[in-house]
């Protein structure tokens, strides 16, 4: 996720988008301010240099007390809680892919390490079944 007060809009990041590449790309043009989720170790070396914040931070709902934890791949409305009005009329950017190659990849990532994920039956299930490539 990216939270960028410079430019204005927040990136919202879901899984299997493409997102890391998409917010390696924004990331130059974030300022000092700005606030970036960290991603994994392997791919925090692929960033290009930024001057905004890069922190996976916990902040306390103003009004409940609830606190709410920022990461990688957070919702919209996770930030509104947090940033609230601030944010309002900032542009919300959010990448989507092809359903279908969305459950593919997501088979074989959540597959990693299982043997026989060619299975056919085996994606069927993951497709019908709560999509855990245990099925």
């Amino acid at each position: 996720m990216i939270v960028s007060k410079s430019k204005k809009f927040v990136y919202v990041k879901p899984g299997k988008t493409a997102g890391t590449s998409i917010e390696l790309a924004l990331s130059p043009m974030c300022k000092e301010g700005d606030l970036i989720t960290v991603l994994r170790a392997n791919d925090e070396k692929l960033r290009p240099g930024c001057a905004a914040t890069l922190a996976s931070p916990t902040f306390q709902h103003k009004i409940t007390g609830e606190k709410i934890h920022i990461k990688n791949h957070s919702s919209y409305s996770s930030a509104l809680k947090i940033w609230g009005a601030e944010i309002l009329d900032y542009k919300v950017v959010i990448s989507e892919r092809n359903p279908w190659e969305k459950a593919i990849s997501s088979f074989y990532w959540k597959g990693k390490g299982k043997t026989d994920m060619s299975d056919k039956n085996r994606f069927n299930r993951f497709v019908n079944n709560n999509r855990s490539p245990n099925n």
